[in-house]
């Protein structure tokens, strides 16, 4: 039986996004950390947009909306939290004296969720995360294009394949060090993507493993990566690999688990809803903060402080054009939209039913 909301998921959604705001935070103040391999989050993000988007749209991608419709949808509903992120970014580097023409090229680039190979600077300097983001772009465009219409046997191919060449070119490719992070860099999208396709095609959505196994198991899971391989990168891809194809996908069916409490779907509901603002903000976000020499903790609050009012602001903002929508429609019988985040989860919070 399909499940309306994934509650699970978006628990796990949040705590992903948190580990990988504790790897920046810890990065940014040049701190140790116990979590320097939570960019594998990033490849979880990339596993569960393959299952949410397979799960949501093929039955419509072909018949009601092409590859660049998709691709362009997922674009709007992404671009203002990292359009927020980039601003930050942008007064931080103003501050710190950059040229304005580089600052309005790098911007410009930024904003259009592009990397920069035209200035020498990093080829997402405003927000370095957002290069995950597009990187999601891509593949929800790949899937819209052909995904959809491959079998299961023809994905585990594409995963295989994907994996073969991390295992191959572990490293930068002598004197094409672009076509090396191309070729990376896709291989390790479609890599976690397909999966997230295979999972959906395969088991569905129905709760198949403790969702307690999701929530202990990512941080867990970082903590044995760090042991794993302690050298702070991905240079032993022989135990990569296997971490992204075997250890991931357990997790994110974990994630499909039943949320047994009231407690714990509120949770839940504001941690997913606050993922993905935090994710697109909390880098140049924490280099202002530790720029300004303010301690390691303040950054952390003030970070998902900011996520949170962030959400709460466009979930006023999107409620607000459902209401407009509805005025303008002839539909009499067309509801009030309601909010489905931070804003419904702090009702309920202060709800009587919720107090009893």
């Amino acid at each position: 039986m399909r499940q309306d909301r994934l509650l699970g998921l978006d628990l796990l959604r949040g705590i992903a996004a948190f580990l990988v705001m504790l790897l920046h935070l810890d990065g940014l103040y040049e701190v140790p950390s116990y979590f320097q391999h939570a960019d594998l989050m990033v490849d979880f993000f990339f596993m569960l947009s393959g299952f949410v988007m397979a799960r949501s749209y093929e039955g419509r991608i072909g018949s009601e909306i092409g590859a660049c419709s998709f691709t362009l949808l997922r674009f709007r509903r992404l671009w203002l939290p990292i359009a927020v992120g980039v601003f930050i970014g942008l007064t931080l580097r103003l501050a710190m004296g950059y040229p304005l023409r580089d600052l309005a090229v790098l911007a410009l680039l930024a904003l259009l969720l592009l990397p920069n190979k035209i200035l020498q600077y990093d080829a997402y300097d405003l927000n370095p995360p957002e290069w995950s983001i597009t990187s999601e772009l891509i593949a929800n465009f790949l899937h819209a294009l052909f995904l959809w219409r491959l079998s299961v046997k023809a994905l585990a191919v594409v995963a295989m394949v994907s994996a073969f060449v991390l295992l191959r070119w572990p490293t930068v490719i002598p004197g094409n060090e672009l076509l090396h992070f191309w070729m990376h860099n896709t291989a390790r999208i479609l890599l976690a993507y397909s999966i997230g396709i295979m999972i959906w095609r395969i088991m569905g959505d129905a709760p198949r493993l403790p969702l307690l196994l999701g929530i202990l198991g990512l941080p867990l899971a970082m903590l044995a990566a760090e042991f794993a391989w302690p050298d702070g990168n991905h240079g032993n891809v022989s135990i990569y690999v296997p971490f992204v194809i075997l250890v991931l996908p357990s997790l994110l069916i974990a994630g499909l688990g039943v949320v047994k409490n009231e407690v714990l779907a509120t949770i839940s509901r504001i941690g997913g809803a606050i993922s993905f603002p935090l994710y697109a903000t909390h880098h140049p976000l924490i280099k202002v903060i530790e720029s300004a020499h303010w301690p390691k903790w303040s950054a952390m609050v003030i970070a998902v402080g900011f996520a949170a009012l962030l959400t709460i602001l466009l979930e006023k903002a999107q409620d607000r054009r459902g209401e407009q929508a509805m005025c303008e429609s002839d539909n009499g019988q067309t509801q009030t939209p309601k909010s489905k985040g931070v804003i419904s989860a702090l009702r309920l919070l202060t709800s009587k039913q919720f107090s009893r």
